[in-house]
């Protein structure tokens, strides 16, 4: 299950806050169990040193200029808590022989592992470091005495699920991205063109259609229609259909070039473009060279068919202010354009250009 980015931007946002409540609490705790003579050093070490820089963390999550390095910060973070709880159990063992609890380095780094999201990379060179510095902390003072061997496997293996775990997470993760990237694209594209499918084209070309409206642009839908194209596909098999349906996905991408044309095919040899902000003359030279590109590819058709190469008729609605005006209304005027060109000759076009629409809202 995923998430928009606002939602995951807030929950990763709550649980930094509720990061200083965590170690607060935990301060509670470590001060109820404390011998007084290391209150000093123990909230010199917590207040001086930890949670200035949390609260710095803190503030970076809130800034938007600092979004792309939160990943960074937040490993930053984690090794800054475990070296100072380092330094504190040296301190504690060094100048009072007190034995401070090393579970703590566990706990701060499950938190930023899973709670903060740090990637795996950073997660495993995080936790090399770490248990190189609690190895080092070992060696340097015979803090935890017989305890010591035990007390490094308890670490290594707690740092080691975390790597693994946020190893097998972001695998997941990554195949779940992927998984719903294919079926965005199934539900989106039409699988033989690599076009819009119908409902994607009915999605963009609304969306292009509002657009034309509150700019006042012209909008037209064009309906494309391969000629005689069940006799093709008859005479030389829905193999050599499908190739036709490819070239003319591949024409219209070469002649309808602005990244706001809308192509889609329509349903079977059909396909559909809509287009803003263009006048009739504009859309006379793009239907005629798009008839050129057929006569120049000549594609041999079927010995009953109405041409000896394979054409294409264009129905054509134009409306030159398309404000009020509605997306199924121009799909059927064009229908009733490539009627026309249909039972006449074919492998032409049509252009209807529509009155302004009565409506004065969009």
């Amino acid at each position: 299950m995923t998430h928009s980015p606002e939602i995951d931007q807030k929950r990763l946002r709550r649980a930094v806050i509720l990061g200083p409540v965590i170690i607060g609490i935990f301060m509670l705790a470590d001060m109820s169990l404390l011998p007084p003579s290391l209150y000093g050093i123990y909230l010199e070490n917590r207040l001086l040193y930890q949670m200035p820089v949390v609260a710095l963390v803190v503030v970076g999550v809130f800034q938007k200029q600092f979004e792309p390095y939160l990943k960074f910060l937040f490993s930053v973070l984690l090794l800054w808590l475990c070296f100072t709880n380092f330094a504190l159990i040296h301190r504690c063992w060094t100048y009072f022989q007190f034995a401070f609890p090393y579970e703590g380095t566990i706990l701060y780094a499950f938190f930023c592992v899973f709670a903060l999201r740090i990637p795996y990379k950073y997660t495993f060179f995080c936790c090399v470091l770490i248990l190189s510095g609690f190895l080092y902390l070992l060696y340097a003072n015979a803090i935890y005495q017989e305890r010591g061997p035990i007390s490094a496997a308890f670490v290594a293996g707690g740092l080691f699920i975390c790597v693994y775990a946020r190893y097998r997470i972001d695998r997941s993760l990554q195949r779940m991205r992927s998984i719903n990237n294919e079926l965005k694209k199934l539900s989106t594209l039409d699988p033989l063109t690599n076009l819009n499918n119908r409902r994607a084209l009915m999605q963009s070309s609304e969306a292009l259609l509002a657009l034309s409206a509150r700019q006042q642009l012209s909008f037209s839908v064009l309906l494309l229609d391969l000629d005689d194209f069940k006799k093709f596909n008859d005479h030389f098999g829905h193999q050599k259909g499908d190739q036709a349906i490819c070239l003319q996905a591949d024409i219209l991408q070469q002649v309808f070039r602005r990244q706001s044309d809308v192509i889609s095919r329509y349903g079977g040899e059909e396909f559909m473009v809509a287009l803003s902000g263009m006048s009739e003359s504009d859309i006379k030279q793009k239907c005629e060279e798009f008839e050129a590109q057929w006569q120049y590819h000549a594609m041999t058709h079927a010995p009953d068919a109405s041409h000896k190469i394979m054409t294409c008729s264009v129905g054509v609605a134009l409306s030159e202010n398309c404000v009020g005006e509605d997306l199924t209304s121009l799909i059927h005027h064009a229908d009733q354009a490539l009627y026309k060109v249909k039972v006449q000759t074919k492998g032409t076009y049509h252009i209807t250009t529509l009155p302004a629409h009565r409506g004065t809202e969009c």
